[in-house]
């Protein structure tokens, strides 16, 4: 596949990225800032009401970018595609728990079209890691306050457009990249842009109906779907079994050895090698 070109000017792109999101209140993108989940919070304490979001942010390096439990996050020159969408939203604060895996879900949904002839290898890894076999393509990192009477959310997310046989030597961990696809998109702002959508209407149709729009999407794309897990608290394992879908708050479902099922809504999850 043709690996997406980053050489171009970040004017053009952002006319690109404002063209395919016509509705969005504001899209821009920044060649270098410190984190733009961190950047968005900020807009949002100057802009408070609905009318001035969803919001779109990108950058082409972030020198304070994290992912999930406050991870940092390594960002290559050039090999990373870095963004985040503000919502300002009225929803119950008990479906929070529910939108991390419905916006991984959503993800998917937008990049499974353009995945070239590699469609199959696109898959979900509970809460919203997105894989290409069994590699990490991209991280996401869902975040929220509550704003007035409503919560104002964050999705970030960092995808690996190239480079992934460097960046997993320096990791010391398998990742994958979008140029090893064949036959994927390659226009930087079609990718934005589908996911960006994706990721709106998602929240909307969560509004309404909270994950049931999206069980049937997260059995096609679930990565984990009857493998052996570990259920990690940081380097402690807290149990063990057989993972099984996804519960109606959005946690994960794991058999155990004696049969009875557990809900997962914290903690990192390993596959077991058997």
């Amino acid at each position: 596949m043709k690996v997406p070109d980053t050489r171009q000017s970040i004017p053009d792109f952002v006319l690109q990225l404002r063209q395919k999101l016509p509705q969005w209140a504001h899209t821009d993108w920044l060649e270098q800032t410190g984190s733009t989940n961190a950047d968005l919070f900020e807009l949002a304490r100057q802009y408070r009401t609905p009318e001035h979001w969803p919001r779109l942010l990108g950058s082409n390096h972030q020198t304070q970018g994290k992912g999930r439990a406050g991870r940092p996050w390594l960002d290559r020159s050039g090999e990373t595609l870095m963004f985040s969408c503000g919502f300002m939203l009225n929803m119950p604060t008990r479906l929070l728990a529910g939108v991390a895996p419905a916006l991984g879900i959503a993800t998917c949904e937008a990049l499974r079209p353009l995945a070239g002839h590699d469609i199959g290898r696109l898959s979900m890894k509970w809460p919203n890691d997105i894989m290409i076999d069994d590699s990490k393509l991209a991280g996401i990192l869902v975040e929220s306050r509550i704003m007035g009477n409503g919560i104002f959310l964050v999705v970030g997310m960092g995808l690996n457009l190239a480079g992934a046989s460097d960046l997993s030597a320096e990791l010391n961990r398998d990742v994958s990249d979008w140029s090893s696809l064949d036959g994927a998109v390659a226009e930087r702002s079609r990718l934005v842009a589908q996911v960006a959508q994706s990721w709106q209407q998602c929240l909307a149709l969560h509004s309404l109906a909270p994950l049931q729009h999206l069980r049937e999407s997260f059995e096609l794309f679930d990565y984990l779907r009857n493998r052996q897990v570990n259920v990690l608290q940081g380097d402690q394992i807290q149990l063990t079994g057989t993972a099984s879908g996804l519960a109606e708050d959005g946690s994960l479902l794991v058999r155990l050895a004696d049969g009875t099922m557990e809900s997962v809504r914290v903690g990192d999850i390993s596959v077991r090698k058997v």
